[in-house]
């Protein structure tokens, strides 16, 4: 190996943050945009050193400083360079040195991340020292543990967690869960519905806060498995983040949702190939409704068309599934197959009667242990919203359909439903419709007023890479939802954006789009992971 810190010390090397028993840590925000600006003058710090003296890097930023830590075999002066270092050292009880020092930059107050860096931190500003009363170090703390922890003994409907829901359909609604119920119902679906085993490794492709956040961590910690967490963006610094995290980490379960799926088809094939994925055994999805281009790139490219894909859907306020396939049973495209076990589901009509081979509303006839008992602070909230169109039956609030031959799909939101001069359909139709074209790589759906028909659509499209907007290509993809949906339900406007409202589960949120597009006023953002997508709603053409 060449002896030179270019060699020994990559970007990889130094951002990689492997922290060793002894050693203490410390979490400061990070200012994104100044990011490779502090790696390069920290790179400029360790150039002081003689590589293969330096054993261990870790790499921190805050908001007005970039920091560094490493470990040494013997201490070595930094001479300073440009800008104000203050140096820290201590020996370690192994006898290697341990050396820390900050260089202050000309960094802003907007800070966006978190970073772990580690030594021992002296001399700094006092709102970087230790707080007492409030910070703790952990390797302090964790020797005083007994290996022994006890059980906490909770009546089964005693209260849980508060999920709030992603906010599609207007203010996020606290969902308020049991102990007894959440258990029953997330155990109940990570057993049957993904035959999880205490040597499987899960990964599901989820904001934290989202009901997928806590359905994985006390699905699988129940049976020993193995959870792989992340943080970042999944197609960045590379689009392959994500299928490099399977190959590196040996990933056996993965849980994503369409809109990332259509998202990692943006970026080829080549990324998903040049790497190992032969450790995977299921494959999950949710979040809203696939179409077939998406659905079967996943088959076909992720799955290598022999991992059935293992699609349910629920809700935040019954903390599990209403529908879900066995990895047994035969699949179509886009399906979820039937009921859960033990869920009473059905398609109702307007008048309540149950429809087959037609698109109705999605209902639960019988009450499952995980359902919430309530939104929190919102009692009537919660009765209007599942128990006020008929007695006695959840009404859900999804368009759903069963085929001639029992096999159950979803159509999207009722309530984002479009009627065209008496004809009804849903966005998802559409967006599907749109979606089939070899440019389109997102589309959402809204409908607008329209004096003779009475409702109209307007779509809105993210082209693939090397696709630009044009009349023709506007056109073109009118033209493409007629030929799959018929003369009456051609859209009466399409717009070009480069990206769609979306929250931190990855669902495109169309009551945002319409009341941008109609400039009416918006009320809640708040579960909007990227309002920036608003404001080229309001000025797309």
């Amino acid at each position: 190996m060449k002896d030179s810190s270019e060699t020994q010390l990559t970007d990889e090397r130094m951002m990689k943050y492997v922290i060793p028993p002894y050693r203490k840590v410390r979490t400061f925000p990070v200012p994104r945009p100044h990011f490779d600006t502090a790696k390069k003058r920290t790179y400029e710090i360790i150039k002081q050193f003689k590589p293969n003296n330096i054993l261990d890097v870790g790499c921190g930023i805050g908001k007005d400083y970039v920091a560094l830590s490493m470990i040494c075999k013997e201490y070595v002066g930094v001479d300073p360079i440009k800008g104000n270092i203050k140096i820290a050292k201590k020996r370690n009880p192994d006898g290697d040195f341990r050396v820390a020092f900050m260089q202050e930059l000309p960094f802003h107050n907007d800070s966006f991340d978190v970073i772990y860096m580690s030594g021992v931190w002296e001399n700094l500003p006092d709102e970087y020292n230790m707080k007492q009363g409030i910070d703790i170090w952990w390797d302090d703390i964790v020797p005083n543990q007994s290996d022994f922890c006890k059980t906490e003994q909770m009546n089964s409907e005693d209260y849980a967690m508060i999920i709030f829901s992603s906010g599609t359909t207007g203010r996020p609604k606290g969902t308020v869960h049991t102990h007894g119920g959440a258990l029953a119902q997330i155990v109940k679906e990570l057993g049957y519905y993904f035959d999880i085993k205490e040597n499987d490794v899960f990964f599901w492709l989820t904001d934290i806060g989202w009901m997928m956040g806590p359905w994985m961590i006390i699905g699988v910690q129940s049976f020993g498995a193995t959870i792989t967490i992340y943080e970042g963006a999944p197609n960045y610094p590379e689009p392959d983040r994500l299928w490099k995290l399977i190959d590196k980490h040996k990933i056996t379960i993965l849980g994503i949702s369409p809109t990332a799926i259509r998202m990692f088809m943006r970026y080829g094939d080549d990324w998903v190939d040049k790497h190992d994925l032969s450790s995977l055994r299921i494959l999950g999805s949710t979040g809203e409704p696939w179409d077939p281009d998406s659905w079967n790139w996943f088959f076909e490219k992720v799955g290598k068309r022999k991992i059935p894909i293992i699609n349910i859907s629920g809700g935040t306020e019954i903390v599990g599934c209403f529908l879900s396939p066995l990895p047994i049973t035969e699949l179509k495209p886009c399906t979820l197959r039937g009921p859960g076990l033990a869920m009473d589901i059905d398609v109702f009509d307007e008048d309540g009667k149950p429809i087959r081979r037609q698109m109705g509303h999605l209902v639960a006839k019988k009450p499952a242990p995980s359902m919430t008992r309530g939104f929190w602070n919102e009692p009537e909230r919660y009765i209007d919203t599942y128990w006020s169109k008929w007695p006695n039956i959840w009404y859900h609030g999804d368009w759903a359909s069963i085929d001639e031959n029992g096999f159950w799909f979803l159509h999207g939101r009722s309530d984002d439903t479009i009627k065209i001069a008496g004809r009804r359909t849903g966005p998802a139709e559409i967006e599907a419709a749109l979606i089939e074209h070899p440019g389109v790589s997102e589309a959402a759906t809204i409908g607008v007023p329209d004096e003779i028909k009475g409702e109209d659509m307007v779509c809105f499209v993210v082209l693939k890479t090397g696709f630009k907007p044009s009349e023709n290509l506007r056109e073109e993809l009118k033209n493409q939802v007629v030929k799959i949906m018929g003369k009456t339900l051609k859209p009466r406007d399409l717009r070009f954006v480069n990206d769609l409202p979306k929250t931190r589960s990855a669902k495109i949120v169309r009551r945002i789009i319409k009341a941008s597009y109609l400039k009416d006023e918006i009320s809640d953002i708040s579960s909007i992971e990227n309002p920036q997508a608003i404001d080229a709603i309001r000025k797309s053409k």
